[in-house]
């Protein structure tokens, strides 16, 4: 298989904190909370400083620049730290248009913000099915003022009604939405992420529609159809009342799906079933069968020469060439952590960790510098991981092929492929690792 980017821009995921103002059950800890530090200015404009520079480097390995230079602020919830926006406004000021600012928020902001934000900003509004109704009245009044960003519908199963009504709602209204599985993996992780809420498993209906969601919107990438998969989903399930006594309910009751939960087991084959504790063999990890899903930021892309597709069934990319690090860069400025991608985590050296540190980014640049002026070969990475989940649409191709021969047009360097590491010898710091360590250290 062969997977070739159609975008050609660089994403930069820039993490502002944790601190968040809602508190969803099946957001973890390391991903959200209520204390974490306020970002300081003077620090953002270092980092942004470094980035510049390590962007620069690519686009001359590469012999041509980026259509787009996307910087995408997240968190927690980013909008909430103070000096957000004079930020935004200072990257406009000193690149001018080299870098597209955008944010991905929760939506709960006020009707005044969304005015400001509506004509600065790209972004991406992600719809949160546990907050109050109050709360997601306000989202929604947003989404609609705020019509040019996208929406990812976060499906949660027992709201799940909701979130279909949602989508069916935005896609008559001509706005652009993802609906999200909550942990993409599904089944394919361990039980504690499944036990603590991180993770959904959805019932037979529920796969079916995500399944005929994104063949549908294939189908509408290559001719017009006229199929409101929404509705369809919405008329095969039992009617239910509204329900909006409680302020923490969804406004439309959850679906019975007891009948069709899988019932979990207390053992692990060599298929890769969830098991507490417990990880695949080396030998395993080619064959695993991983959930499908789509571009999270709806991309087009090419798989094997075939245009605009959105979807693809099986996203077990282990042991293939991945060039990740070409078109994205995730930065924590809570830990002071630089990774190539924010849930991949792969490095160069094929290990699951940071290529450096904020602190020291001019080591990250010198290291840059000699692949591309002195050695003018670059490492590339051999997927050590059995899911991909963002970062699946850029440029990938299996170990049968010859990297060297099907360069995606680099030329500048040589591609070197990476060995793969057995899971013994890989290093691992993630940024649950990191951000463990820190709440310990408080």
């Amino acid at each position: 298989m062969k997977i070739e980017d159609r975008m050609n821009g660089f994403d930069v995921i820039w993490d502002l904190g944790r601190r968040c103002t809602y508190a969803c059950t099946y957001c973890p800890p390391h991903r959200a909370n209520k204390i974490s530090p306020i970002v300081e200015f003077k620090d953002l404009k270092a980092s942004m400083k470094f980035l510049d520079k390590y962007v620069t480097l690519y686009e001359e390995m590469r012999n041509k620049p980026y259509n787009i230079r996307k910087i995408s602020f997240t968190g927690g919830e980013p909008t909430i730290h103070p000096g957000f926006l004079k930020f935004a406004k200072y990257i406009k000021e000193t690149y001018g248009n080299r870098y597209e600012v955008g944010v991905t928020t929760n939506g709960m902001f006020s009707t005044r913000q969304a005015n400001i934000y509506k004509d600065l900003f790209a972004g991406t509004i992600s719809y949160h099915a546990e907050a109050t109704p109050e709360e997601k009245k306000q989202v929604i009044k947003n989404i609609y003022l705020i019509k040019h960003w996208q929406v990812n519908v976060m499906f949660h199963k027992d709201y799940f009604v909701e979130c279909a009504k949602l989508c069916r709602d935005l896609e008559k209204a001509g706005i652009k939405y993802i609906p999200r599985r909550i942990g993409d993996e599904g089944q394919n992780v361990e039980k504690s992420s499944i036990r603590k809420g991180y993770t959904h498993l959805y019932t037979k209906a529920q796969e079916s529609y995500f399944a005929d969601h994104w063949r549908k919107k294939n189908e509408k990438n290559k001719e017009e159809i006229d199929d409101d998969f929404d509705f369809k989903y919405l008329e095969s399930v039992p009617k239910v009342k509204e329900d909006v006594s409680e302020s923490h309910k969804s406004v439309i009751a959850p679906i019975k799906q007891i009948s069709d939960t899988p019932k979990k087991k207390n053992t692990v084959s060599s298929k890769g079933d969830i098991s507490k504790g417990l990880k695949l063999k080396n030998e395993d990890r080619e064959t695993k069968k991983s959930k499908g899903r789509m571009c999270c930021g709806g991309r087009d892309f090419c798989l094997d020469g075939k245009e605009n597709i959105t979807f693809v069934d099986n996203t077990n990319f282990y042991g293939y060439r991945c060039l990740v690090n070409w078109y994205f860069l995730y930065i924590n400025q809570e830990t002071r952590d630089v990774y190539h991608h924010q849930t991949c985590m792969t490095n160069l050296d094929n290990d699951i960790a940071p290529i450096g540190i904020l602190d020291e980014s001019d080591k990250i640049v010198e290291r840059l510098e000699n692949y591309a002026l002195v050695d003018k070969k670059m490492p590339v990475i051999s997927c050590p991981k059995t899911h991909c989940g963002c970062g699946m649409c850029v440029d990938k191709i299996d170990p049968e092929h010859d990297i060297k021969k099907h360069n995606f047009g680099i030329t500048k360097v040589e591609l070197v492929p990476n060995k793969l590491k057995k899971m013994e010898d890989a290093k691992t710091i993630t940024l649950k690792n990191r951000m463990d360590s820190i709440d310990k250290s408080i």
